[in-house]
């Protein structure tokens, strides 16, 4: 798998992990740059990461739609996710990790548009 970011006018709109470019405009980030985050800002080559945003494991389960969470629990790489989502008692929405787990999930679990809101910071 490799992480892949979407860089629109500067700054990284998306990132997702895959085994394969999600669509034109992804950008692979290889070992000489670091894992991207939404909302950093991207010049010459360097990634300037946002400042992180924090919310509770309680509210961060509760953007997932209807179902999803039920669906998630068929996988073992998706019950890690909410095992670490609730050990940790928060999330951080720009955590590289969380955004590329959460764009993981389309759409096999859930919609593109729903992963974004989940992400909305």
């Amino acid at each position: 798998m490799a992480v892949f970011a979407n860089v629109v006018g500067g700054v990284v709109s998306k990132v997702a992990v895959a085994f394969a470019s999600p669509g034109d405009g992804w950008e692979l980030c290889g070992p000489d740059n670091p894992i991207p985050q939404v909302g950093s800002t991207y010049a010459n080559g360097v990634y300037i990461p946002p400042k992180p945003k924090q919310i509770s494991a309680t509210q961060f389960l509760t953007r997932f739609p209807p179902g999803a969470i039920a669906a998630m629990t068929a996988s073992p790489q998706n019950q890690a996710l909410l095992i670490m989502c609730a050990a940790s008692g928060s999330v951080d929405l720009t955590d590289p990790t969380v955004q590329g787990g959460i764009n993981g999930l389309v759409p096999i679990v859930i919609t593109q548009p729903q992963a974004d809101a989940i992400l909305d910071h």
